[in-house]
């Protein structure tokens, strides 16, 4: 099943006197082909897009006359990715399916849920069509904030997740056992 998504965001063009209407144009980028929605407003939603996909977008002022383009811009709706946590009693490994071909990175952290702004530890996992993650050297029984922050470029979304560690499950040995025979 394909998940879409729309992009908005506003148009701010100087000498804009005389337009008729906005031509604003988006292409998945890396191709050449350009689509193209109009639009008299100062904001346009374009549907049907791709999450976790690199978009282009630029901007014509239509008015009668052949106009230059906008600078291209670059977004992504860069989504949850979900993952997998497996806890123990002194770690947390997690995994989740890539979320696409033009994911350039992951980052991970790990705090303690009590203390979010002190990061314990940072991994910036390899891509892989299953990512996988591991932070160790944890407490047992202890509430931690992770995060995930999946990037395209320079676009990035972080997404924090509340995992438990597991109690310890096994009592140690008792200590000092003596017996006496009868």
């Amino acid at each position: 099943m394909s998940v879409t998504t729309t992009a908005s965001f506003p148009i701010t063009l100087t000498n804009t006197v005389g337009h008729t209407y906005y031509t604003i144009q988006s292409r998945l980028s890396g191709t050449s082909a350009w689509t193209d929605f109009n639009t008299s407003g100062s904001t346009a939603s374009i549907s049907g897009l791709e999450p976790n996909m690199l978009y282009d977008f630029q901007v014509i002022n239509v008015n009668g006359t052949t106009n230059p383009a906008s600078a291209i811009v670059q977004s992504a709706n860069i989504t949850d990715p979900d993952p997998n946590f497996s806890p123990v009693n002194n770690a947390i490994s997690m995994s989740w399916i890539n979320l696409s071909s033009d994911i350039t990175g992951y980052g991970t952290t790990i705090a303690l849920e009590s203390n979010p702004t002190v990061i314990l530890a940072t991994h910036n996992p390899t891509i892989n069509p299953t990512v996988t993650d591991t932070f160790s050297g944890l407490a047992p029984f202890t509430l931690y904030n992770i995060t995930v922050t999946p990037a395209i470029g320079s676009i990035a979304n972080t997404f924090t997740y509340p995992v438990l560690t597991t109690a310890t499950s096994t009592c140690p040995a008792p200590l000092n056992v003596t017996a006496t025979l009868v």
